[in-house]
């Protein structure tokens, strides 16, 4: 399940970002502050993963330190 949750987060990724997914994937520094992210592009992912996997993000766990990494992007769901 792991894996495919992973999965699904890379297929996301590439359509927000596809000319950067994997350096997103990868990256170890702050997705936010070094902008590689950008608000627009928070609310596309929130808006794809509720639709892949049928449920609404609690707005109180939308915050920068959830954006910060693909990790943490990970735990939303």
């Amino acid at each position: 399940m792991k894996k495919n949750k992973e999965d699904n987060f890379i297929k996301i990724m590439k359509k927000i970002k596809p000319s950067s997914y994997k350096k997103i994937i990868n990256y170890k520094g702050n997705l936010l502050d070094d902008n590689i992210l950008d608000s627009f592009d928070i609310i596309k992912l929130c808006v794809e993963i509720e639709k892949m996997y049928k449920i609404k993000i609690n707005q109180k766990i939308i915050n920068r330190k959830s954006f910060s990494n693909f990790k943490n992007i990970k735990k939303l769901i």
